[in-house]
């Protein structure tokens, strides 16, 4: 997990997600249903923030429970991880898609909420690796 000061470079996998992105996140997503949150007690908007409020809640509190478990592992260790690495990207990628209909406000941070597909460069090459072969596979079948 990279150096929570570090500067505010694109998410591209996984293994960059940052505490404080979640925790930036949560806020931005936060402060734009507060409004709707203060409702009144029953109504339709109210139940639609609080349902995102519980949703924000969850994910970020598996994400704050993953993420060091994660950058604390050693190298020998790495894919005994390979299920929790997975989860952080799905939970990452679902909180990311909670602050999506906000992506036109000035203070949507779109170099680092980003959906990630990879845990880093090396699971991105193995995938990709993985497909081709997979594809050439497919059009080997296919030729007469």
């Amino acid at each position: 997990m990279p150096d929570e000061g570090s500067p505010r470079s694109p998410l591209r996998y996984g293994e960059e997600i940052t505490l404080g992105d979640v925790d930036a996140i949560v806020s931005f997503v936060s402060e734009r249903i507060a409004q709707s949150a203060r409702a009144p007690r029953g109504s339709d908007e109210r139940q639609m923030a609080r349902s995102i409020q519980f949703a924000l809640k969850q994910l970020a509190g598996s994400l704050r429970h993953a993420l060091p478990l994660v950058a604390a592992a050693t190298p020998a260790e790495a894919d005994d991880y390979t299920p929790l690495r997975t989860q952080i990207r799905s939970n990452w990628n679902t909180l990311r898609w909670l602050s999506a209909p906000w992506q036109i406000h000035d203070a949507y941070d779109h170099a680092r909420w980003q959906d990630v597909k990879y845990w880093d460069v090396r699971h991105a090459a193995e995938t990709e690796s993985l497909l081709r072969a997979a594809i050439d596979r497919r059009d080997l079948g296919h030729r007469p």
